[in-house]
């Protein structure tokens, strides 16, 4: 069924329905326009917001950071507060510390002071008690001094008495003394002499020794000081000086003039021999104190250039009758004792020989004549009567009148000598002694200088022990009050420099208290040293001058030393 039409009315419900949903939608998108540009709007400034958010970010990590670095900063200054405080506070403990090692410094330095006072005055005290006991013993010895002259002056005068009770026990019982005499054995001597003059001297006897070997054997024997000689008396007679002869004392004329040329040269003052009783040699002794006391007054000064008195008239018999010796009887005894020869043909008598026992030897024999002193410069003696030249007189100053050198034992093949004196300054002492005993070299092994009269010993000896000619050893004695030697020098590896210098700080005593090492040449010094403090007989401090400076450097103890300050002290026999 069709239904019937409507009347079409625009304005109806459906239009009304569209238009209002047209409104509706026009609102819609006004209100959705209106709210996109709100959103812009506020997007854009959300994103200024985010923008300035975003810088505040970063404005505050960056605070963040400052204030970390800060903090980092503010931590680090409190730990270097920290640490500043824990060093004032070591500071002040160091500073406590110093206070009372400074305080500690000083209380010990002021016990040191009072130590040091105490010790001077210790040492003062030790000074003046020493000094009172130098006082003293200068005392006892003039008290002892004196007691020996009264004591020598007392045995002198016993001595004379049992001289006159000898000689009247001898007068009363000289007749039971020669019987007694004929009856006994004849006695040796301690040391028996063999009277070799007429063999070989280099002829071995029985015992296997030849005649210098013997000579040399005694006279090491009777060689104590050659300063001073010997007679020694014997039943086979008179051994004078180094001789290996006895001169008998029965009937011989020989005895007197051999004495006298024994005195002459080696006691012409009459005070300075020794003389030996050996076994039975009394009438020997006797014989001897006889002839001593008759040439007392006969002082031939051997020791002095004599002027030639018969060489002129010798020299003016050669020259007439053209010969080259002269033989002259001087004396006036019917033998011509003395002779003067022509050496070299030159026509001058320049040798002369003197024969004093009228033997074949010639006792003396002068060279080298000089023509205005009328004088001899050199003299050959065998003064003790064994028919050898002992003794050697040289005048090497033209000037004076006196004999520079003496040599003793002269070995006239090698023109060396076993001593040698000499005196350097002409002042009539020698100051000089030269020894060459074993005669193997041409050196002398010890050397005697600067003799003292006053205190009869010789200040230095120097000591050439490896035979190259140059002093190894030397020995100086500073100090003539006592005995001992106070400075020694050694030259231990030869070059000629001294190594070592041992000193003698305490007279007192015989040790050495210093030695001395490592001389340093270029500033003259020694730059170390060895002490011994406390007189133990070791050395127990060492000092060395490190820079050569001349003062010491370093001082430590020297813990058991093998070194003793004593065993080096011995000495040669001045």
């Amino acid at each position: 069924m069709r239904g019937e039409e409507r009347e079409v009315n625009i304005f109806n419900m459906s239009f009304l329905d569209v238009l209002c949903c047209t409104v509706g939608a026009l609102i819609f998108i006004l209100f959705i326009q209106t709210l996109r540009t709100r959103d812009m709007v506020e997007r854009q400034q959300l994103e200024k917001t985010v923008t300035k958010l975003e810088d505040a970010k970063a404005e505050l990590l960056r605070t963040e950071q400052a204030e970390e670095q800060m903090r980092e900063q503010f931590r680090q200054m409190k730990e270097d507060f920290n640490d500043v405080q824990d060093n004032i506070t070591a500071a002040k403990k160091e500073k406590e510390e110093l206070k009372k090692e400074y305080q500690a410094a000083v209380d010990e330095l002021e016990q040191i002071r009072i130590t040091a006072k105490k010790e001077k005055e210790e040492l003062e005290e030790e000074k003046k008690e020493l000094m009172e006991e130098k006082n003293q013993l200068v005392e006892e010895k003039t008290e002892l001094a004196k007691e020996k002259e009264e004591l020598e002056s007392e045995l002198v005068v016993a001595m004379d008495r049992l001289e006159e009770v000898r000689e009247e026990l001898k007068e009363r019982d000289d007749t039971i003394s020669k019987l007694v005499k004929e009856l006994q054995e004849p006695n040796l001597p301690e040391v028996a002499f063999v009277d070799l003059s007429a063999k070989d001297p280099n002829a071995i006897d029985e015992a296997g020794k030849s005649m210098e070997s013997q000579k040399t054997a005694h006279g090491q024997y009777l060689l104590g000081n050659l300063e001073t000689q010997s007679i020694v008396c014997s039943s086979e007679g008179i051994y004078l000086g180094m001789s290996r002869r006895a001169i008998p004392i029965n009937d011989n004329p020989d005895l007197g003039p051999l004495f006298r040329q024994f005195l002459r040269f080696h006691d012409p003052k009459q005070e300075g021999l020794w003389q030996t009783v050996w076994g039975n040699g009394e009438a020997a002794a006797n014989m001897s104190m006889n002839l001593r006391a008759s040439n007392r007054a006969i002082i031939g000064q051997g020791l002095i250039p004599r002027p030639e008195e018969y060489r002129a008239e010798a020299q003016q018999k050669a020259t007439q009758e053209q010969i080259e010796m002269v033989a002259l009887d001087t004396d006036n005894d019917g033998f011509k004792e003395t002779r003067f020869e022509d050496a070299d043909g030159d026509g001058r008598l320049d040798l002369k020989r003197v024969n004093m026992d009228n033997d074949e030897f010639y006792e003396e024999l002068s060279l080298d004549y000089n023509e205005q002193r009328r004088q001899w410069a050199r003299l050959l003696v065998d003064t003790d009567g064994d028919n050898e030249y002992d003794l050697l007189l040289q005048d090497t100053d033209p000037t004076d009148s006196d004999y520079e050198m003496k040599y003793l034992l002269p070995n006239l093949q090698t023109g060396s000598a076993v001593f040698r004196y000499e005196d350097s300054n002409n002042d009539g002492i020698w100051d000089a002694k030269e020894e060459n005993i074993d005669m193997s070299n041409p050196y002398w092994e010890k050397r005697y200088l600067l003799f003292k009269p006053t205190a009869q010993r010789w200040e230095a000896v120097s000591v050439d022990a490896n035979g190259d000619g140059q002093a190894d050893i030397l020995w100086r004695d500073t100090d003539m009050s006592n005995d001992d030697w106070e400075e020694k020098y050694v030259d231990e590896d030869g070059d000629g420099q001294w190594d070592v210098y041992w000193k003698d700080l305490d007279p007192r005593d015989n040790d050495w208290e210093a030695k001395l090492t490592q001389f340093n040449a270029e500033n003259n010094i020694w730059q170390q040293c060895e002490l011994d403090t406390d007189a133990s007989g070791k050395f127990d401090t060492m000092l060395k001058d490190t820079d050569g400076d001349g003062e010491w450097d370093e001082e430590t103890p020297i813990v058991d030393s093998d070194t003793e300050s004593t065993e080096t002290q011995t000495s040669p026999e001045p």
